[in-house]
């Protein structure tokens, strides 16, 4: 299959292009493609550019440091494109061994890779490819599929990937597709129970929770779709989606804790109080601690609440989980069982926390002065040297494996005359 367009302006050198094309060009039956031969005027083309880079600044030149790492990301990114557009189109996602395809958000899929896939076209400089994604769904999506679909995979993943090119593109139709799918999404809140029900069908607007999980709720599920509903309530001036999502987080937020900051994995959904003693800020409880942080910054700074709690959690952390290892000194941040004792493992998962510590750093020194208390004013210089610990933790988890590729998690092992070391963070100077 040709690429819309020329090589040229897939990636950086048509030659990588050719690469990525002949690994994936082999004779397999096809069920799905993306449309071929379509063209675009170069007035639509270079006035979508202009459009984007009002928001992100010029796209960058060749010939700095870093063109080297962008175009490797480009052509990853672009040998990814060209299999699923040439094997399974439409649907949710590729299965490269076999070239055809999964559906995982009901059974028809929701073209999760499309959708979430806009707004990475548009920052690598893809015009072309990006209209063709475009206009398709503009024929040929409506955000409905068979069965149940998972609210918070679907808020995060189309939601947020409709959203996140509205706000680069200002392209009327994707806040229109985003306002049609947030208004099945709130089908989850139709009921009695403190917290919304976890999955929904987006045709009938039945909502329920899995058998697997009927009477409880996971941390990141409930309370990471606030800041996709938030932000549909700014774009549409319409305060519903909010109000229902930010509810949560004043149910979560009055509980009572153990260890301060650190909210457990599960809650029961009926009274939306916590069931369980588990604490982990890997699988299940990540993006809740991200989210906190996002939220204040998306209310302008003025969601206090909001960085209250995510500034707390972060103490929280500090103050019971983070540890180095004994002989090696790598940070890592513990997780707690259902038990209540501390489990010396640290989730892959966890490696979003460096990305979101760099953030905190930046966005809270910002608002801090010298009156501000002497703790808080530490708490936050630190920020960055977290940052920097744990990523090194992060960059060895891949390092240390002959594939190059990171486990799902790693444990610690304590030698019996060993024992954890308490992190002590430098206060950043920079």
């Amino acid at each position: 299959m040709k690429p819309v367009g020329s090589a040229d302006a897939l990636s950086p050198s048509s030659r990588a292009v050719e690469v990525q094309k002949s690994q994936i060009d082999v004779n397999s039956p096809r069920q799905f493609e993306a449309p071929e031969n379509v063209k675009f005027s170069q007035d639509r083309i270079e006035g979508l550019r202009q459009t984007v880079q009002k928001i992100i600044g010029p796209f960058p030149q060749p010939g700095d440091r870093t063109q080297e790492r962008r175009e490797a990301v480009k052509e990853a990114f672009v040998h990814a494109w060209l299999g699923y557009s040439k094997y399974a189109w439409g649907q949710d996602e590729l299965k490269p061994n076999s070239l055809s395809f999964h559906n995982w958000l009901g059974s028809d899929g929701l073209s999760l890779t499309i959708i979430d896939s806009l707004d990475t076209l548009l920052l690598l400089d893809l015009p072309e490819e990006y209209l063709k994604a475009r206009d398709w769904l503009e024929n040929n999506w409506e955000g409905v599929t068979g069965g149940y679909v998972s609210v918070f995979e679907t808020t995060i993943r189309v939601l947020g990937g409709l959203l996140s090119s509205y706000t680069l593109t200002g392209d009327s139709l994707l806040i229109e597709k985003a306002k049609a799918l947030g208004d099945k999404l709130l089908a989850s809140f139709n009921s009695s129970l403190a917290l919304p029900f976890t999955e929904v069908n987006l045709k009938n607007g039945h909502a329920q929770n899995p058998y697997w999980d009927a009477d409880r709720s996971k941390l990141a599920d409930v309370g990471s779709i606030q800041l996709e509903f938030a932000y549909l309530s700014i774009l549409t001036t319409n305060s519903t989606y909010a109000e229902k999502a930010l509810r949560i987080l004043k149910i979560i937020s009055k509980q009572k804790l153990e260890r301060k900051g650190l909210y457990p994995l599960y809650l029961d959904t009926k009274t939306g109080k916590f069931s369980s003693k588990e604490l982990s800020l890997g699988s299940l409880g990540d993006s809740f601690y991200e989210y906190l942080l996002k939220l204040w910054l998306l209310s302008g700074k003025r969601l206090a609440k909001n960085r209250d709690m995510f500034e707390e959690a972060m103490k929280g952390v500090v103050d019971n989980i983070l540890f180095l290892s004994p002989n090696e000194k790598l940070l890592y941040v513990a997780q707690v069982d259902e038990n209540g004792e501390l489990v010396h493992r640290m989730d892959h998962y966890t490696c979003f926390l460096p990305g979101v510590f760099s953030l905190a750093w930046k966005s809270l020194q910002e608002g801090t002065s010298a009156s501000d208390p002497l703790e808080k004013r530490q708490s936050r210089s630190r920020f960055l040297n977290l940052s920097k610990d744990l990523m090194t933790t992060c960059f060895e988890m891949y390092n240390r494996q002959k594939t190059g590729l990171a486990p799902d998690a790693i444990h610690f092992n304590l030698g019996k005359d060993q024992s954890p070391v308490k992190y002590s963070p430098v206060l950043c100077v920079d």
